[in-house]
């Protein structure tokens, strides 16, 4: 489980590496190109999150998944402003 908390955090960062990106190019192909590859790795992220989410349910016993953020990653890191 502590691969998948790792690719998570890599992808949550590449994302904001690429968004980042995104809002410093001064072409706009490459502008629109950087902004896409946030949004998908953004998305994800989000799986893997699931992932985790699923995981930590099998290794509880229950069928509840934990609130978000509980796995070190908040609602706020799969925002993408424009």
């Amino acid at each position: 489980m502590e691969n998948l908390q790792a690719r998570l955090e890599r992808l949550l960062t590449d994302a904001e590496d690429c968004a980042l990106i995104g809002k410093l190019a001064t072409d706009g192909s490459k502008r629109e190109l950087f902004n896409r590859l946030a949004v998908d790795l953004r998305g994800m992220a989000s799986d893997v999150q699931a992932v985790l989410a699923s995981k930590c349910a099998e290794a509880d016993g229950d069928n509840k998944l934990p609130p978000p953020g509980e796995n070190g990653v908040s609602n706020e890191s799969f925002k993408f402003a424009r």
